[in-house]
């Protein structure tokens, strides 16, 4: 089967890594994802840039600077699924005494389940939660339900006060950089590059290899184009208990690469490539960058580009030994669809 997006995400989504997995067992596990990236990968990728300051000193560094969601111009960017109404009905159906005579039988009876449970709790919070429970004197069943109830409606209370929170930490986890497999998208230029002043650079499939690095820390993947939006109940609930100081095991190490890597249809013109960091906030350059050095091979200028910013950019092109090609509108032709020509200068 030739591999495209649509079965790269079916891969993707079949992997899942639990914080809990061995360093060891890793490449066997993500050798899948690593084949399918190596056979999707085009000869070449492609940013765009507009000509400012910090974009200028990028260049010159080789800097590729990684950053948070928030910064992106599409509200949904990393923005994952949840349904915090049914973690409350959970919270509210949960809360009486028959449920607790439930687990107590449970807790009684079915070792399995509760050595399972207890994987998830490596400092043993579990334990401490079945012990009370199990000793809780259920005779009067109306007070029970009572303390249940308050208890619920705090919880509850606490969750919807902290979502916000939650769900900003769990989006600002990584960072990222865009590509495209497109250098002559109209839109693309129209978009990201101040209307076709600005220009963009080509990264050659050698010079995106990320072989050397673990995709766990920094990788380069496709991005998934779907109707449907990554539903993220699982990393909430976990990012949740965290807050409330129960540190159980990560239930997907690939969850926020997976959150990241879906977009709307919406945006599937972009043909878009990620290169996903998730350095810790202390290890970036600041909160919300991380800068990944990659050389160019390839300058575009934009149809619209001033004199003064090729000029600008001509003189680092040749310092950094980058071919330069103009962007150029062909008036014979019936299509709207841009060309590439050999950089002409006056």
């Amino acid at each position: 089967m030739t591999m495209n997006r649509a079965e790269f995400s079916n891969i993707l989504s079949s992997i899942i890594i639990p914080g809990d997995t061995s360093i060891a067992s890793l490449p066997v596990l993500l050798a899948p994802i690593n084949k399918a990236i190596t056979e999707l990968k085009p000869d070449k990728l492609f940013r765009y840039r507009t000509v400012n300051e910090n974009n200028i000193n990028s260049l010159k560094s080789d800097d590729v600077y990684t950053v948070t969601a928030d910064m992106f111009n599409d509200p949904y960017d990393s923005l994952f699924q949840y349904d915090i109404n049914q973690i409350e009905s959970l919270i509210r159906n949960t809360a009486n005494v028959e449920f607790v005579r439930i687990m107590q039988d449970m807790f009684q009876k079915t070792d399995s389940f509760i050595s399972e449970i207890n994987r998830y709790f490596p400092n043993g919070e579990f334990n401490v939660v079945k012990e009370n429970l199990c000793k809780t004197d259920l005779s009067n069943s109306k007070e029970i339900n009572n303390r249940l109830g308050n208890m619920a409606f705090g919880i509850i209370a606490l969750i919807n006060a902290i979502a916000p929170l939650v769900e900003t930490q769990i989006r600002n986890a990584v960072t990222y950089a865009c590509f495209s497999e497109r250098v002559d998208s109209i839109t693309m230029w129209s978009h990201y590059t101040n209307y076709h002043e600005g220009y963009a650079l080509g990264y050659s499939k050698d010079e995106l290899s990320f072989k050397q690095m673990n995709m766990l820390k920094c990788g380069l993947f496709p991005v998934i184009y779907s109707e449907s939006r990554y539903n993220g109940s699982s990393l909430f609930a976990w990012a949740i208990y965290n807050v409330f100081g129960w540190q159980i095991i990560e239930p997907d190490k690939l969850a926020t690469i997976k959150v990241g890597l879906n977009k709307s249809t919406d945006w599937s013109y972009e043909n878009e490539w990620r290169l996903i960091c998730t350095a810790p906030q202390q290890e970036r350059s600041s909160p919300k960058v991380t800068p990944i050095t990659i050389h160019p091979s390839e300058i575009y200028y934009g149809t619209r580009i001033s004199k003064e910013n090729k000029a600008l950019l001509h003189s680092i092109a040749v310092d950094r030994n980058l071919a330069e090609f103009d962007m150029s509108i062909d008036n014979a032709s019936d299509h709207y669809q841009m060309i590439v020509k050999p950089a002409v200068f006056q």
